[in-house]
Formats: C-alpha cells, structure tokens, sequence
C-alpha cells in the first residue's frame, strides 16, 4: 500500500496555483501542467512560480494537495515561543535564583516584542 505524499512548497508557488484555480475560468490540473511545461507559450509570473519546484513535487501537489513551506517570520516566531515555552518550564522546576533568571529572559523577550510592535501568539498575542 503506498502513502500519501503531500509536498511542502514555497508560498508564492502556492499563491500561483491558487490564483489559476480563482481565475472565472479556473485551470484543471491538466491546464496547470500545460502551463508549466509550455515553456514561452505563456507569460508572467505564474508559469515561472509553477516551473520553480520540481514537476513530481507540482504533479503531487495537484493531486494530493499541499503544504504551504513557513516564511522566515513563521520560523522565528516558532523558535521564540518555543524558547519562552522552555524557559517558563525551567522556571517552574528550578530554585528561586534560576526562576527569576528565566523569568526575566521570557520579560525581556515580551518587552523587546511589545517595543517592535510584534505579537506572537502564545507569548504576547
């Protein structure tokens, strides 16, 4: 029995499939295909954006759909709510003197993000 591949792909590859699928006329996946493999028979940013990834990776994103690759932002808000998640972990298992140094790390980390303007959920959102 083989499994489902569900590929990861860069956003704008996605955004280009999901503007063929929105057009009044949307595109099949035999017309995706055409699109990408007609190389100069059609223009602008959407064929380039489909040509980009691998065309076994574009076939099993037609057919079994996909998943969309985090942008760098994404990626570090994971990497600091994990951090903030670790150190109030920390600072619930340790001494009074490591639990006011991680709970200080995890203050200093809302303030920097409250300064920025950014919101995180899980942290400051």
């Amino acid at each position: 029995m083989s499994t489902l591949t569900v590929p990861t792909i860069p956003s704008y590859v996605a955004d280009a499939n999901e503007r063929v699928r929105a057009e009044p006329n949307p595109f099949s996946n035999a017309k995706i295909v055409e699109v990408t493999l007609e190389n100069g028979k059609f223009d602008g940013e959407t064929p380039v954006a489909l040509r980009s990834i691998p065309f076994d990776t574009l076939l099993a994103a037609l057919v079994n759909g996909y998943e969309r690759e985090k942008t760098v932002e994404e990626v570090a808000h994971d990497r600091i709510r994990t951090a903030v998640e670790v150190r109030l972990t920390h600072a619930k298992h340790t001494t009074t003197t490591e639990a006011v140094r991680h709970t200080s790390f995890v203050n200093g980390i809302k303030f920097a993000l409250r300064e920025l303007g950014v919101k995180i959920e899980g942290v400051n959102a």
